[in-house]
């Protein structure tokens, strides 16, 4: 242990001669105090709406799942981008692919439309009823295969 920390003062002292300066030195033997990061703000309180579409997300989810699992050797990398609305009964309507980013195949494209119709969606809770647009809300389902 001697050993080393007079290895490591030799070093300090012929580092100190190769800068010409002590102020390389300073920064070496007296490090700045800790700095914590700043405060992450509380994550912001989940309304009805939210946490149906959280359920309405893992249902989609749980389907997109099992059918790329039953085509896991056709199917290529990519993603997209896909949007619907749900109905009052749970019944998704007007798919429609907005984003293609990585020129996703046709295989990937039916797979993610097909998990979201046939998806268990629940039913819309009535106290999300208020925030509906025209008795539907609308969802958005991100598949991304790599």
């Amino acid at each position: 242990m001697v050993f080393h920390a007079a290895l490591l003062g030799v070093l300090l002292a012929t580092l100190m001669a190769l800068s010409g300066s002590c102020a390389r030195a300073d920064v070496l033997t007296d490090p700045k105090p800790y700095v914590p990061p700043s405060k992450i703000p509380p994550p912001r309180p989940r309304g009805p709406r939210e946490i149906y579409l959280e359920d309405v997300n893992q249902a989609v989810q749980k389907e997109w799942t099992r059918l790329v699992r039953l085509n896991k050797k056709s199917i290529k990398q990519g993603s997209i981008r896909v949007r619907c609305y749900v109905d009052k009964r749970g019944k998704p309507h007007n798919l429609a692919i907005l984003a293609d980013r990585s020129n996703a195949d046709e295989l990937l494209r039916q797979i993610t439309c097909q998990a979201i119709l046939d998806a268990d969606i629940p039913p819309i809770p009535a106290e999300v009823f208020p925030e509906l647009e025209g008795d539907r809300l609308k969802f958005e389902y991100e598949a991304i295969v790599y």
